[in-house]
């Protein structure tokens, strides 16, 4: 099954799941107090906590939002081309300090990594982000089922 192989792949999936849902839980609780706009919100700062509970304390961006130092966002920005751009630009001197500062703007607490630890910990990122995404896919999956 989709689910079983998923969760092979992603160790901390179990953890991930357990602490946004528990979120969930809470939110729906409290959701005749809260208009849609704030619930969306909500959602997103649970899923950003429960995928930095999920991937632990070691990490840096995890220490940002756990520690409310990474705003996150409440509109959806499309990456333009020079941030898609970053690995062809890492040759260009000039470029790559531009690109490394997009990059520092996107992952939590990167503003106060060096270079090789901010890679390292964009891959960290978006090795967790991809976790989450499926997360909520699995969960829409499953409410489609019941309707």
């Amino acid at each position: 099954m989709h689910n079983n192989k998923y969760l092979k792949e992603n160790p901390n999936q179990p953890l991930l799941a357990y602490h946004f849902i528990q979120a969930l839980t809470r939110i729906n609780l409290a959701a005749h107090t809260t208009s849609t706009k704030q619930r969306s919100h909500i959602i997103k700062h649970a899923a950003y906590v429960s995928m930095a509970f999920a991937a632990g304390n070691k990490r840096t961006w995890t220490h940002a939002v756990l520690h409310n130092r990474f705003p996150i966002k409440t509109r959806f920005h499309r990456l333009s081309g020079s941030r898609r751009s970053f690995i062809v630009s890492l040759s260009r001197n000039k470029e790559t300090l531009h690109q490394a500062h997009l990059l520092r703007s996107l992952v939590p607490g990167g503003h106060a990594m060096e270079f090789s630890s901010l890679l390292m910990e964009t891959a960290n990122y978006i090795q967790y982000l991809t976790a989450q995404v499926r997360l909520m896919q699995c969960i829409v999956e499953k409410f489609d089922m019941h309707v």
